[in-house]
C-alpha cells in the first residue's frame, strides 16, 4: 500500500507530500504547514490567482468570495408565509 501512495505522490507531487514519518513531531507540522501554507491565498491578497492544485483542478476561490446558501426555505421565506 506504501509503495502505491508513493506511486501517486511520484505522478501528481503539487497534490501529495511525502513526509518522514521518522522526523519530529514539529518537522513534520512545518513540512505540512508549508504545503498547506503555500495553496491557501495570503491574507493581503494582491488579485494574483493562487498556483491550481493540480492539472485539472480548479483553485477554490478565497474564503471571503464564498457565500453559502443552505438548501430549503429561508427564514425570510418561513417568517412570509406565517
Amino acid at each position: 500500500m506504501r509503495y502505491a501512495f508513493l506511486d501517486l505522490a511520484s505522478a501528481e507531487p503539487k497534490r501529495y507530500l511525502v513526509v518522514d514519518a521518522n522526523l519530529a513531531e514539529d518537522e513534520i507540522a512545518d513540512q505540512v504547514w508549508a504545503k498547506v501554507s503555500a495553496l491557501l491565498p495570503s491574507a493581503d491578497h494582491d488579485g494574483a490567482e493562487p498556483e491550481p492544485l493540480a492539472d485539472g483542478v480548479p483553485t477554490p476561490p478565497p474564503m471571503a468570495d464564498v457565500h453559502y446558501q443552505p438548501p430549503g426555505p429561508t427564514l425570510s421565506h418561513v417568517e412570509a408565509h406565517r
